[in-house]
């Protein structure tokens, strides 16, 4: 048996919300937490989900095997980098990032890691 693949988002308002809800529905994935700088916010979400509220993505290190990043498209580079660099798979919403170079340097690092 296959150990459930452990999730996480990072950005819970309107569209992180959504990814969320269906980490938390699909079987064979764990809803480990849900991140958001509004801790309001976060605890929302987490509650209705009866996941953790994180208030630091980086917290997510060694505690998931994948996150969704539903940040503000300025934040996705930086967030996105620390949760490669942690090993963790990455899913941004779109636009990936604010500059072709910042988006260039995230397709890099997740080629680098894997």
């Amino acid at each position: 048996m296959t150990a459930a693949l452990r999730a996480a988002v990072v950005g819970v308002g309107h569209l992180g919300r959504f990814h969320a809800e269906k980490y938390a529905s699909l079987p064979g994935v764990t809803l480990v937490g849900v991140v958001d700088r509004d801790p309001s916010r976060a605890r929302e979400v987490a509650d209705a989900l009866g996941v953790p509220a994180l208030d630091d993505h980086r917290a997510l290190a060694g505690a998931v095997d994948c996150a969704s990043v539903a940040v503000p498209t300025a934040a996705h580079a930086a967030i996105g980098g620390d949760l490669l660099a942690a090993g963790i798979d990455v899913l941004i919403e779109k636009p990936l990032a604010s500059t072709a170079a910042e988006g260039a340097d995230l397709a890099r690092r997740a080629a680098e890691g894997g």
